[in-house]
């Protein structure tokens, strides 16, 4: 019997999961279940694959990140590798096929660069998969983009608690001025914590989370002052735990939306300037230029690729004009409630 997964995504692109190792089923259970169906009729575009060994490569160690050819010398694969040793193999198709070997790789890396493959095969459907937050009112979808740590998160749970309804999180499709709900979960830090009842589950996970940190960090802190910058920052990284919760355990009156058309879009940021309106142009470059920040490591993947297969690298900005047609952008400041009083005629 096959233990083969399939996600549908909104059906703009198939993919197949083939007898998935555990760990990267319960990633794919987790994070993508809804999207989950039988067996469908139609090839897909994209197959993930675990495999004993990657033959045939010849990596330069120095490289994290590269195009080698693969062992028929008929393609030039995207491999990744640690410690000198081919983890991920990424051969353009069609299908585009995934490969790794479970034993060398962590589900954490095989799911990076399945995102990098999934996003570039729905740029060449004239989808986008966005960073942001998406929440709906009467039909109305606002669609909150900026740097990470500027609000998003904070936002939308005020706004859930006070009935909005919830599409995305972090990360969605963007198609033909609609978007789609894509993983159906938010990530929670924990001075999120205020923001939920004193009586709240999700509250007492997080100021937990907040209490180890605090006693952690002073009996580390020497040690980091001696360690190089980049491995100190991933120490510190590691002690900002998050939970990541579904819809339904979250306090408010909303409801999950699968998709939503995006009426407005605000653009996030921390400035003294006053709130003002971009035109469309203007408004889908800002927002293209924010993904592409978001989503720096995965343009490096897509370059190489449009570089050996000799095509032309996708123009993001006009992409997102494309998807964002008819909507209306603002830049607001997240700390100036008065930049918000047009949420006001939302409700």
């Amino acid at each position: 019997m096959s233990r083969d997964l399939y996600l549908d995504i909104h059906n703009l692109l198939l993919v197949r999961i083939v007898d998935p190792e555990r760990r990267l089923a319960n990633l794919i259970r987790t994070r993508l279940g809804w999207l989950l169906v039988e067996k469908p009729a139609s090839e897909p575009a994209l197959v993930l694959r675990a495999v004993d060994k990657l033959q045939g490569l010849r990596p330069d160690n120095r490289l994290p990140l590269q195009m080698i050819p693969d062992a028929d010398q008929k393609n030039w694969c995207a491999g990744v590798q640690k410690a000198g040793k081919p983890q991920i193999l990424l051969c353009p198709g069609p299908p585009t096929e995934l490969r790794y070997v479970p034993k060398n790789t962590s589900m954490g890396r095989v799911w990076w660069v399945f995102l990098i493959t999934l996003r570039r095969l729905l740029m060449r459907s004239g989808a986008m998969l966005c960073h942001g937050a998406v929440i709906a009112r009467n039909g109305h979808g606002l669609l909150l983009a900026g740097h990470r740590g500027q609000g998003k998160t904070s936002l939308t749970l005020r706004l859930l608690q006070q009935g909005w309804d919830y599409v995305a999180e972090d990360k969605f499709i963007l198609w033909g001025g609609v978007a789609h709900a894509f993983e159906q979960q938010m990530r929670l830090l924990p001075y999120h914590a205020p923001l939920f009842n004193e009586s709240s589950p999700l509250r007492a996970q997080l100021e937990k989370l907040q209490r180890r940190r605090r006693r952690a960090l002073p009996l580390i802190q020497p040690m980091l002052k001696l360690l190089p910058g980049q491995i100190s920052e991933r120490v510190r990284s590691r002690l900002d735990r998050s939970i990541s919760v579904r819809m339904e355990q979250l306090e408010g009156h909303g409801l999950f939306l699968e998709n939503v058309a995006v009426r407005d879009v605000v653009l996030m940021r921390y400035d003294t300037a006053p709130a003002r309106e971009p035109d469309p142009e203007q408004g889908a470059m800002a927002f293209s230029q924010l993904q592409g920040i978001a989503f720096a490591e995965l343009h490096a993947l897509d370059y190489l690729f449009d570089y050996y297969a000799h095509e032309a690298t996708q123009d993001l900005s006009a992409l997102a004009q494309t998807n964002l047609r008819g909507a209306h952008f603002r830049c607001l400041n997240p700390r100036r409630p008065e930049d918000w009083q047009f949420l006001e005629d939302l409700q």
